[in-house]
């Protein structure tokens, strides 16, 4: 893929915390992807309604996922190379989210910044319905300057829009706070269809458009692997987090177990991985 011929600025990232590439995937790979969403897999997340994408597509979907990000740090835009272990599929049929930013890669990578989400429908009806609506960040600046740094390089906030206000809980600190503006009315929603790419910023703040289609997306996340990895942090936290930490045993004991066996407190991303990836 040659992004130039697009005109892709992918300095968007920096400033909005998104970018948009038409076409991204060609029908190959899509016909792949849609046959195996419909294998339905299980993911190894307990806390979210995915399936996971089977290794040997998803290792086709990374080739094309790492041509990009090498592209991105050639420009010295954002520092991501390391690739999660897996590539969920997001059904509108099994799944709708409200506003807010991603928790789980927050408590476990505890930066937003050099983290990125690859997010692509694989299935579609319409370009205007079920996608993804986002709150750009440089109009979150200029609407809401003294609140945009409460966002920006950070995650695992839930807001709740009305008209005129926004109520923000932030799932990490266990606080809340009330904006006033209601975030809807400076949303934007991109037109998508099947194989583009809505690439965005682990801290942007985004929902479920509407659930009025039956839509299917592939979300495949990249990070900075040499960031690191506080185990006290990941451990602490307020209830909500707690719970999300409960609601999966099994990544968040492998992931302690990380720890343990390095013997270490502090850890990097790429050692995570590499860990998790043995077993």
């Amino acid at each position: 893929m040659t992004f130039e011929n697009q005109s892709v600025n992918f300095n968007d990232l920096l400033t909005k915390g998104y970018v948009v590439v038409k076409s991204f995937l060609n029908n190959d790979i899509m016909e792949l992807l849609v046959a195996d969403y419909y294998k339905k897999q299980k993911t190894f997340n307990k806390n979210y309604a995915y399936y996971r994408m089977s290794d040997n597509v998803r290792m086709l979907l990374e080739k094309q996922i790492l041509k990009t990000t090498d592209y991105i740090k050639e420009q010295n835009i954002l520092n991501v190379d390391l690739t999660m272990i897996e590539g969920n599929y997001i059904s509108t049929q099994g799944s709708s989210y409200d506003w807010h930013q991603d928790h789980e890669p927050w408590y476990i990578f505890q930066q937003s910044y050099q983290y990125l989400n690859f997010y692509i429908p694989i299935i579609k009806p319409n370009p205007n319905l079920s996608g993804l609506s986002i709150i750009p960040f440089d109009i979150l600046e200029t609407s809401l300057p003294e609140y945009v740094n409460n966002f920006k390089y950070k995650g695992a906030s839930r807001c709740v829009a009305s008209k005129n206000i926004t109520l923000v809980h932030n799932d990490n600190e266990g606080i809340e706070y009330t904006m006033p503006i209601g975030i809807e009315s400076i949303s934007v929603t991109p037109d998508l269809i099947p194989g583009d790419l809505l690439l965005i910023r682990g801290d942007v703040i985004h929902k479920t458009q509407d659930t009025l289609t039956h839509r299917v997306s592939v979300s495949f996340r990249v990070t900075n692997g040499n960031a690191l990895i506080n185990k006290n942090l990941l451990i602490t936290g307020c209830e909500r987090k707690q719970r999300y930490i409960k609601g999966s045993p099994e990544l968040y004991n492998s992931i302690l177990g990380v720890f343990e066996k390095l013997g270490k407190d502090e850890i990097t991303a790429n050692e995570l991985a590499t860990n998790l990836r043995s077993k």
